[in-house]
């Protein structure tokens, strides 16, 4: 068998081998399991999930609390939130987590100063007060880019915005401003937008989801129908986290199209067809 043939065979197997690793990871995720970042080297360990040795990375949501949202779809929200952080390896080398929440009025729930671990931040993050008035997103913007100035040299700095409906006119800061000044700061943002493509308002929101998120807004927004597909799913779960951690380019093309209802199971992948006994002393 040829050397290139050889090569070949063990790429497949290799591929296959990956395939099935992500597989079982949508399948049957764990409560451990920790991102690697581009970039990160990963290792399977011993136990459940995977061990990293991840690049630095700062982190910070930005959360809507306003009236639109609502106080149910608020819980859910903390929920999404703190599942992200259980999949993320947080420490103070390598992600280190912000959480700005806001409506009419804009805080700082966790900063990138503190000395926080993985439980703490979701403690803090379950405690939040849901506000339930204006949704002045500038401002909160303005307020991440300020919680960034904390960040480590030359470490990447990532934004997930979550928010259901458009910036309020009354806020002093407006989002362009903000949005300018975050990009500006070579802050990397992601926007979770959740509206129905019925609400009147639909394509302007989508606009100023586009002007909020870094390019590609194939690589950094994501456009759902309703907050509950949030938490739900796994699949859909896991196809979320892929993109705002990752930046995995999704298949539906602008923005990612997650349906409301269930989602079969994923089907494994078939394994590749190695080379047979009988060809292995042959020549290529």
């Amino acid at each position: 068998m040829s050397q290139k043939r050889i090569s070949d065979s063990w790429r497949l197997t290799f591929d296959f081998i990956l395939h099935l690793h992500d597989f079982f990871n949508c399948l049957f995720p764990c409560t451990d399991y920790k991102l690697c970042l581009p970039g990160s080297v990963s290792a399977v360990s011993s136990g459940c999930g995977v061990t990293c040795r991840q690049t630095p990375l700062e982190l910070v949501f930005v959360i809507d609390s306003s009236e639109s949202v609502g106080p149910e779809n608020f819980n859910v929200i903390k929920d999404f939130v703190n599942a992200l952080i259980d999949r993320a390896s947080v420490s103070r080398d390598t992600t280190r987590v912000g959480v700005v929440l806001y409506s009419h009025i804009n805080m700082v729930v966790v900063s990138l100063r503190q000395e926080t671990t993985r439980d703490q931040i979701k403690s803090a993050v379950r405690s939040m007060t849901y506000l339930g008035e204006g949704t002045f997103t500038g401002s909160a913007i303005q307020q991440a880019s300020q919680v960034f100035k904390a960040a480590r040299p030359g470490v990447r700095k990532v934004a997930i915005i979550i928010t259901d409906g458009q910036a309020d006119k009354r806020d002093s800061v407006s989002l362009q401003s903000a949005v300018t000044e975050a990009h500006g700061s070579n802050i990397e943002m992601f926007v979770v937008g959740v509206v129905n493509e019925s609400d009147p308002l639909y394509e302007e929101f989508k606009k100023e989801l586009s002007l909020m998120a870094s390019d590609p807004d194939s690589d950094h927004v994501y456009l759902i129908d309703e907050f509950k597909t949030l938490p739900g799913d796994i699949s859909h779960h896991h196809m979320i986290f892929n993109m705002v951690m990752t930046g995995a380019v999704g298949p539906a093309g602008p923005t990612l199209k997650v349906p409301s209802e269930r989602t079969p199971a994923p089907s494994p992948p078939t394994p590749p067809l190695l080379p047979s006994d009988s060809n292995m002393s042959g020549k290529g």
